[in-house]
């Protein structure tokens, strides 16, 4: 019965994966690849690419904190405190997630840009005497951005581990005279630190492989490792560097991952541990 959906996974994603493989051990020659199998592209991207590995993955990394940082309060408000309404919100955060991608992009510029919102409040209130170009083309704009885009799906896995937690638990801890805090602590936190992994984990992977946003929003400094695999893709001609970069990008990201995934369950385990 599986055999078809194997089947359709290995043809879309086993066989790419492995053509891009065999592609990043040969070379160009004129604009010609030609299989002569070597690790020259390998020691190319650390030779040339470690700084826009590390910057990517150090963004990648603060999107990914800071967006399953702001999903927490918004998640828990919508399951115990929004009642009935919690259903219109998550539709909204739905349409969010669904909406155009590029569209968000380009809202985010009319916000962050010179003659943009947040300048002209600025500027409206008497802080600033004219616009402030510190808002967009650079780091700053480019987490913000992801971030904006990035934040429903943040919020998706943790609310849905929040479904399994009874309100009737959050009362009777208060009831035994557990404060707010030490409610969320030793009640909230054991469920939903897998889900905070999962909500991580995504938002850096999605940041760190993001292509888009760093070349509308990001500038100079927001230069990321998937324009740079885009650029050998494309005006560089260079198949077997952009498949090598590509590839090592790929396998730092799911060692990530991992590291996430596994601290989280560690996490988890070990708050059940000391309620218990």
């Amino acid at each position: 019965m599986a055999a078809p959906s194997i089947a359709l996974t290995l043809a879309l994603l086993g066989v790419p994966l492995v053509v891009l493989t065999c592609y990043s051990f040969w070379e160009v020659d004129g604009y010609v690849i030609v299989s002569n199998w070597n690790i020259d592209n390998y020691l190319e991207v650390i030779r040339r690419y470690s700084w826009v590995l590390l910057h990517t993955f150090t963004v990648g990394l603060e999107v990914g904190l800071f967006s399953s940082a702001a999903a927490l309060p918004v998640a828990y408000a919508i399951r115990f405190k929004l009642g009935r309404t919690q259903n219109v919100v998550l539709f909204l955060l739905l349409a969010a997630l669904f909406s155009g991608y590029l569209v968000r992009i380009y809202a985010w510029r009319i916000i962050l840009g010179d003659h943009g919102i947040l300048n002209s409040m600025l500027q409206w209130i008497g802080l600033t005497d004219g616009p402030l170009d510190i808002f967009l083309y650079n780091r700053f704009s480019l987490i913000v951005t992801q971030m904006g885009f990035l934040l429903p799906l943040a919020i998706l896995p943790i609310y849905s581990a929040l479904q399994n937690l009874p309100k009737e638990r959050l009362e009777a801890s208060h009831d035994l005279g557990a404060g707010r805090l030490e409610t969320f602590w030793r009640v909230v936190t054991p469920e939903i630190a897998v889900a905070t992994g999962i909500s991580f984990s995504l938002c850096m992977a999605l940041s760190s492989g993001d292509f888009l946003t760093p070349t509308l929003v990001g500038g100079p400094k927001g230069f990321m490792v998937g324009q740079a695999i885009a650029r050998q893709f494309g005006t560089a001609f260079d198949w077997p560097l952009g498949s090598a970069l590509a590839l090592a990008t790929g396998l730092v990201l799911v060692l990530l991952v991992t590291l996430a995934l596994r601290t989280a369950i560690w996490w988890q385990t070990r708050l059940t541990r000391s309620v218990g």
